[in-house]
């Protein structure tokens, strides 16, 4: 590392080449004292040349020292910028994942009809209290699920009624809005609650260790005439359960947990099954009639991608009809 002169340490260092220069061959009369002013220029020489190295060895440690801190520095940054972009994708993420199931449920309510042009980023974003980038998500997540479609130049819309699947299984919905978009009106429904340890492949989709005990909800729903519309048996964490009420049997876990605990479901992963004869739940739904059953098993996971909620469903496919949209990659 190169020592940088000052105009003063230039002065010294021309003073010492002149002096050497002087001194260096002494001889005539004056010689002997010559000698001994050469010897002590010598000694006080090497003593300025000490606290000149001395000075040096100070400047580079203390270089050395700001250079590992500018490093150390720029470490815990990185560090520290790479956490806050990690937090703000996932709260970008769920901001948009929350923002597209308000919109769907604006779709439901009649705000938006079929076919109609959805108003500008710029006022969706403000009315779901959200930024134009997030919504831009939201808008990419609707188009993949062929919800919406674009024209380029004119706009985006509302994917026409004859275009659009009653229960799309890539869209998550709950019980009791799959019922009603079937076209049907929920009846009472029947249920029974209680504490039970789940076996371990239920326990490790609800991330909890072996032998730890769980909520099940079991309900039966019917028809508004009596007819077998689903059978459910759903697992939740014991800490979750704590309010469930005879209330909320009239109304989708989902709603429960968003407004009691808090929780905001946002996707699952789903495996179709067909359920056995034998099968205790499914004997539950059948009753006396020998109808054909659809299930499915769902592993739910809230905004910030933790379990919450593991269910299984058997459903009545005489009552349902499902369609799943594949679209083809570019």
């Amino acid at each position: 590392m190169a020592l940088v002169l000052t105009s003063a340490t230039l002065r010294h260092l021309l003073l010492v080449v002149f002096l050497l220069y002087s001194y260096y061959t002494p001889n005539g009369a004056d010689a002997p004292v010559r000698q001994k002013e050469q010897t002590f220029f010598v000694v006080c020489t090497r003593t300025q040349l000490c606290k000149l190295l001395c000075a040096r060895a100070r400047i580079l440690f203390v270089l050395r020292i700001l250079f590992c801190g500018a490093i150390w520095y720029s470490q815990i940054r990185t560090k520290e910028l790479t956490v806050r972009q990690e937090d703000f994708a996932m709260k970008r993420m769920s901001s948009s994942l929350r923002a597209k199931e308000e919109f769907l449920t604006l779709c439901r309510e009649g705000v938006f009809q079929s076919g109609d042009r959805l108003p500008s980023e710029m006022k969706m974003a403000q009315r779901f209290g959200i930024s134009r980038e997030t919504w831009r998500a939201s808008l990419e997540q609707l188009r993949r699920e062929g919800v919406i479609y674009s024209k380029h130049g004119v706009g985006t819309f509302l994917m026409e009624t004859s275009d659009r699947m009653e229960n799309d299984l890539t869209r998550l919905s709950p019980v009791t809005d799959m019922i009603r978009q079937a076209g049907l009106t929920e009846g009472p429904s029947s249920y029974s609650t209680g504490l039970t340890i789940p076996n371990r492949d239920i326990a490790a989709a609800l991330g909890l260790r072996p032998g730890v005990n769980v909520c099940y909800i079991n309900r039966m729903r019917r028809t508004k005439n009596g007819k077998a519309v689903c059978c459910s048996m759903s697992y939740l964490p014991v800490y979750l359960a704590d309010e469930i009420d005879p209330m909320h049997m009239q109304d989708s876990l989902f709603s429960y947990l968003e407004r009691r605990k808090g929780v905001f479901v946002s996707r699952s992963t789903a495996r179709i099954v067909l359920p056995q004869a034998n099968d205790p739940l499914a004997m539950q739904l059948r009753g006396e009639t020998d109808m054909q059953i659809l299930g499915m098993e769902q592993q739910h996971f809230d905004s910030r991608g933790n379990p919450v909620l593991y269910t299984v469903d058997y459903l009545n496919s005489e009552l349902f009809r499902f369609s799943l949209t594949r679209i083809r990659e570019k």
